[in-house]
């Protein structure tokens, strides 16, 4: 993956969980969805865990560009991508 000019490693797994963040409306993703993209059995123990670690993965590649905020509410989590600080406009 390339991100800011600097090629970064990216795994199968978080290469898809990305690419169905930025393709879902308002870049969200319900826990189920987390689950069946990343080839998760939906009655699996731990799942929680699981979706934790692979968004923390996410977080790392992206050096606090990008934010994934939890929505308990909605059983569901949103990417967020911060406006860098010299953008224009």
């Amino acid at each position: 993956m390339v991100y800011q000019d600097s090629e970064k490693s990216c795994s199968l797994q978080n290469g898809k969980l990305l690419y169905a963040f930025l393709t879902a409306s308002d870049n969200l993703l319900t826990y189920e969805e987390i689950a069946v993209v990343c080839g998760w059995p939906l009655d699996s123990i731990g799942l929680g865990e699981r979706r934790r670690n692979a968004i923390r993965n996410l977080r790392e590649l992206f050096d606090d560009k990008v934010e994934f905020l939890s929505l308990p509410e909605k059983k569901a989590c949103q990417m967020v991508i911060l406006e860098r600080e010299n953008d224009e406009g």
